[in-house]
This record gives structure tokens, sequence and C-alpha cells, in this order.
């Protein structure tokens, strides 16, 4: 708010300053979002919850609710959530769906949501299993929310509480949605096309990337329009279903994966001569793999320790699987079919459990990862962990009255080592 006399236009002015200085640390991955002139306010985006977290607190400033923060650890770890929820009588919750459906797993935290009125989920693909969870579980409202960060935050949302069949919904007020062929042509009910998104919250473009926000930013039917990127198409409702990318973004885990950020990266290392990169299943989980061909035999911590210095950690590949040759299809394209399946990078040999506690973590790595068994010296990170299932070790160890902190996982990465900490505390 104004004071000493300074005028909205020095405060807009100041907040677009803070703005470009935290763009310009970020470059490579700011949206520029769009303000109204005629919207009296600044919006701050903090590092820690980006554009998600101007959903959460605009939508609960804007309608006379309390706003509550819970720590990052509370965040990454259902067991601490669940006790927040009850310690703050909290009846409102927002989160990507594949994490809400893994937190589900903890009794204490299907418990705590039993008292939600308002369940909210975006980000991804709203699996079947999780609506048929909450309402059995619940009596919450559930709202399967969609919005690229590029139009900021949300466009589409459904009430799924009693819905016959998943979709996005329709378009939000202020939104305006077609569903267009590659010629943009406009499609009628049910054919499948792209989704372009109009309204006031429709960004200015990426920060300093001119050559992909004219790609990605287009002009039809006279308006200012985000190409989303994802296939569509119309219900005789007037409801949206997406159906997956038109490019080679891929969603893993809630979380978007830039498969071709991926593939630059690791083309980049040194010796690398082609790469492919591709979600694959790694055992029976979901992973990002990548193939590639070198001038030398290159071991894959090597490429994987440099991959880490360019990309985030959620997109580091867990498997790695060097070829001769990459195969090609008759048109020269990577065969993508002919490939080899991928193997973990576990070890065919180590050391096994000395007693009881590292006996149960290494049964807990194994189940979560999905793998036949673990020795007490493999690493959760190099069998192919991440950041996300690494909450699940945490609800694992709740299950067997082990409590672990989600910090204690990247501390002790091993059954043995995390076994150590928790007798030695």
């Amino acid at each position: 708010m104004p004071d000493g006399g300074e005028n909205l236009e020095d405060v807009r002015k100041r907040a677009r300053a803070a703005f470009d200085d935290y763009a310009e640390k970020y470059a490579d991955k700011t949206v520029l979002v769009a303000a109204h002139d005629a919207v009296n306010k600044a919006i701050i985006c903090d590092l820690l919850g980006l554009d998600m977290s101007l959903k959460e607190t605009m939508l609960s400033l804007c309608n006379g609710l309390t706003l509550v923060f819970a720590s990052n650890e509370q965040t990454v770890n259902p067991m601490s959530l669940a006790e927040f929820f009850k310690e703050n009588n909290v009846d409102a919750f927002n989160s990507t769906p594949s994490r809400l459906l893994q937190y589900m797993e903890l009794d204490e935290f299907t418990e705590a949501m039993a008292n939600c009125k308002v369940i909210l989920s975006g980000g991804e693909k709203y699996p079947d299993k999780l609506l048929r969870i909450l309402s059995e579980k619940t009596n919450a409202t559930i709202i399967n929310t969609y919005g690229p960060t590029e139009i900021t935050v949300s466009s589409n949302a459904k009430n799924l509480t009693n819905a016959d069949e998943i979709s996005i919904g329709r378009p939000l007020r202020n939104y305006t949605e077609y569903i267009v062929d590659s010629d943009n042509n406009l499609l009628p009910i049910g054919v499948v096309g792209e989704l372009l998104i109009q309204g006031c919250g429709v960004a200015l473009g990426y920060n300093k990337l001119p050559e992909q926000t004219a790609k990605a930013f287009i002009e039809f039917n006279g308006e200012r329009t985000y190409r989303s990127g994802d296939y569509a198409k119309w219900t005789t409702d007037g409801d949206v279903i997406i159906l997956g990318r038109t490019d080679n973004q891929v969603k893993l885990r809630g979380l978007r994966i830039e498969l071709g950020e991926i593939e630059k990266c690791l083309t980049a290392v040194d010796g690398i001569k082609s790469g492919i990169a591709l979600i694959r299943k790694v055992g029976k989980a979901d992973a990002i793999c990548v193939y590639y061909t070198a001038d030398r035999q290159i071991e894959p911590n090597e490429i994987k320790s440099e991959l880490a210095k360019s990309l985030t950690d959620y997109m580091v590949p867990s498997a790695y699987v060097q070829l001769d040759k990459m195969p090609l299809t008759p048109n020269g394209k990577v065969n993508t079919k002919v490939l080899p399946e991928p193997k973990s990078s576990k070890s065919e040999s180590g050391r096994l459990p000395k007693n009881e506690i590292e006996k149960t973590f290494c049964d807990i790595f194994a189940e979560i990862l999905e793998l036949d068994n673990v020795f007490a010296d493999d690493n959760f990170f190099d069998l192919g962990g991440t950041s996300l299932t690494a909450t699940r070790i945490v609800i694992s160890a709740s299950k067997k009255n082990i409590e672990v902190a989600y910090s204690d996982i990247f501390a002790n990465p091993t059954p043995q080592t995390l076994a150590k900490a928790k007798v030695t505390r």
C-alpha cells in the first residue's frame, strides 16, 4: 500500500523493478505474467510456491478465508502435515494428484483429509483412483483445475464430486478457449485438436526468449492467445478433456518434464555424439531414461554429475544406456520402438543388512523402487529414487512406527546410513 505520499504508479514501478531483478537471476525459468493497469495490486511470487502460490493465496484471501503456511518439512512429510491440519483446523487443500494419492496411503493423513470441505488438484492428469478414494474417505467438494503457468495459473475448473467423467471443465470467467487443428481451424465436439487459451491472464511471454515467445503466443481471432501444446476435445456438455501433449513435453509425478531440454544438456556433455530422452519403465516404475552414443565409453555417473549442473534435480535421468549407434527408421528418425529396455544402476552385489532396522529400510527401498532386493549400501537416488518418491520412505517408515524426516533421506541415502542415523539419535 502506498505510504508517505507515494503514488500507485511508483509502487508499480518498484514492483516491476523487483520482478525484473528476479527474472534476471532466473531467466531460463521465468514467465512474465500480465498485470492489467486496472488492477490496483502487486503480485509477488515466492520461490517456494511460484505460480501455484498465487492461486492458493488469492483464492483464500479473496474469499475471506484464513491462510496458514506449512513449513517445507511439513509439506513433504505427510505425517507432519496431517498434524498441522488438525492443529490449525485446515478444511481446504490444494495439491498435485500424484502427491495427494501418495499421501492418502497414510491413515493419519486420510483421517485429516476427512475434515476438508474443499480439495483441489491440478497440474497433471486426474486419476480415477484418486477420485474414488476421495469420494470414499471424505465428504469434500472435489475440484480438478487446469492451467499452464503461461496463462497465470488456472483457466479451467471442474467439480468432480458427483461427476461421471473426469474433465477439466469449462473455461473460467475472463477466459475463452478454442480447440483447433494444425491449420488453426475450429474443431467440433469430440474431435481432438490443440487447446488455445485467451484471457486477461495470458502472459507477456518468456523472459529474453523471443523465438519461444513467438511460437507459443499468437494472435487468434484478433486476441493474444497461448498455444497450450495440449491435445484436447470438447464434450457435449461444453467441458474440455485433456488427452496429452502435442510436443516433447511430458508430466512425471505431477512435474513438467522437458525431454528436449534434457537432450540439449545431454548432447552438450563432452564426448556425447547423439542422445534421446524418454520416459520408460525402470523395473516397474516410470523414470527418465537417456540413450546416447559417444566417441568413447562414458560411465553413467559421469553424465549424471554433468547433467545435475544444468537440470533441476527431478529432471536428472535415472537410467542411462550407451549405444554403438542410434537405431533409425527409414525416414531417418530415431526408432524408439527397438531401443533396449533400460536397467537400474543397481549393483549385483553389496553388503547385506546387519540388523533389523537396516533390513526394514532395505525392504522399504525395494518396495518403493519396485526392486526384488536392495543391499544395505545401495543409494536410494542411484537406484532411481527422486525427491518425490523419497516422501514414500517417510510414509512407509511411519507405518512401521519409525519416524523419518524428509531431510534425513538426503543426508543418509542408504539403508545402512539411514538406520545408523535413527539408532544414534
